[in-house]
């Protein structure tokens, strides 16, 4: 019987893959270990504060490399909130830009927007950690030969 993976073990991982990517002088890991990372952050930020912290802590960074991170794995209600999260921020660019500006406290609609996004993926009560167990099952072993190689002299 396989073990699951819990959310400490996932931002542990991800925290390990973070570190050895530092020691390799930001040399980036294969897709599948970048996407556990990808995954532990995601799953830490949205956990936290919803996909308005998530948006608001990437500042406009890896938005692209978390989508195909939640298709790949498959993660599909967790992608289709995302992508409902992503639009809101298409559809009202200049709110985005000044979420983005701001210290993520003062008054902003976008916010509201995600955090109701937030609200409603959450009350699907799908697990991001359940979605993905299958996809971090398969690339464990990859993430951990990743991180224990050493570094290129």
């Amino acid at each position: 019987m396989t073990t699951l993976v819990t959310a400490a073990e996932l931002a542990e991982l991800a925290e390990q893959i973070h570190l050895a990517i530092q020691e390799r002088g930001g040399e980036r890991p294969p897709l599948d270990v970048e996407f556990v990372s990808l995954a532990g952050y995601f799953s830490v930020e949205v956990t936290k504060g919803g996909f308005a912290q998530l948006l608001y802590n990437l500042q406009g960074e890896y938005l692209g490399e978390i989508e195909q991170m939640l298709v790949a794995a498959p993660a599909p209600v967790a992608h289709a909130h995302y992508a409902q999260a992503i639009r809101a921020c298409l559809d009202v660019t200049e709110d985005y830009q000044a979420f983005l500006a701001s210290d993520y406290l003062e008054p902003n609609a976008l916010r509201d927007t995600l955090h109701g996004i937030s609200v409603a993926y959450f009350s699907t009560r799908v697990e991001f950690l359940s979605e993905m167990q299958d996809f971090i099952q398969r690339t464990l072993g990859a993430v951990h030969e990743w991180v224990q190689a050493p570094a290129d002299s």
